[in-house]
């Protein structure tokens, strides 16, 4: 979104009743990110992203995104048609170094909204960190008026 640092985000919405368990099997996944990744699961990924490719341009406004993107972020000019290469030289060393430098489970900040009641205990029980407890308002500022 920037040239600089930016967010890294997993979000989904559960019913009450599986708040906990659905955040145990978020950091189950963020920390499996860091685990080698087999050789075959590998080149899958690099295949479907690799296949995907081609529908950021079917449009003219897809096209026009991208070289937005180009002109945003400074890409070079070879970018879109380097870009496959890249994707599938990328070895199992090169992603397991990405993952261990930019996937930090032990510095994530969480933000669970729902029902404190039912949730909280389960939560405070994963042990995942300090818990901070907000209303909406002290989270976004008071409601604002409109007349």
């Amino acid at each position: 979104m920037t040239r600089s640092a930016g967010p890294f985000l997993a979000a989904s919405s559960v019913q009450t009743e599986v708040t906990t368990e659905a955040l145990k099997e978020f950091f189950n996944e963020l920390t499996g990110i860091l685990e080698p990744v087999p050789a075959e699961e590998l080149s899958k990924a690099k295949n479907y992203v690799a296949l995907a490719f081609p529908g950021r341009f079917e449009t003219v406004g897809d096209i026009a995104a991208e070289l937005e993107d180009m002109v945003i972020y400074g890409l070079p000019q070879d970018y879109f048609t380097t870009y496959v290469p890249g994707i599938r030289a990328v070895g199992a060393a090169e992603l397991q170094k990405a993952a261990a430098t930019y996937i930090l489970p032990d510095r994530f900040a969480v933000v669970i909204v729902g029902d404190r009641q039912k949730i909280e205990a389960g939560v405070r029980a994963l042990k995942l960190g300090p818990v901070t407890v907000m209303t909406v308002e002290q989270a976004l500022g008071p409601a604002v008026k409109v007349e």
